[in-house]
C-alpha cells in the first residue's frame, strides 16, 4: 500500500523448492518503477519463510516492463523460447561452503 491505495500484489505458487512468481502492479501505479522493489521485498519475505525456495518468474516475451523489473531486481534470464522468458536468481554460495 502506498498513499492509501494498493500498489500491487505478489503471489508465490510453491511446488517443491520452486516458487513461481505471479505479480501485478495496480494500473494507477504502473510505469513508476515499483515493479523491482516489490519483487525484491516479496522475495526477501519468501526467503525468511522458506529459505530453500527458488523464486522463478515466467514472463510473456512482449511484456518489456516486467522483464526490466525482474532484471533490476537481480534476476537473470535462464530460458527464452521466443514466447515466454524464464527469470531466476543467480546461485549464491554461502561463505565457507
Amino acid at each position: 500500500e502506498l498513499d492509501g491505495s494498493d500498489l500491487g500484489q505478489v503471489r508465490f505458487d510453491l511446488a517443491h523448492d520452486v516458487a513461481s512468481i505471479d505479480y501485478t502492479i495496480a494500473p494507477s501505479w504502473r510505469g513508476r518503477g515499483f515493479g523491482s522493489p516489490l519483487l525484491v521485498a516479496a522475495v526477501a519475505r519468501l526467503k525468511d519463510d522458506r529459505p530453500d525456495a527458488r523464486p522463478v518468474g515466467v514472463v510473456l516475451a512482449e511484456n518489456v516492463a516486467s522483464h526490466r523489473s525482474f532484471e533490476i531486481a537481480g534476476f537473470r534470464c535462464s530460458a527464452d523460447d521466443g514466447r515466454v522468458v524464464r527469470w531466476e536468481l543467480p546461485c549464491q554460495v554461502e561463505a565457507g561452503s
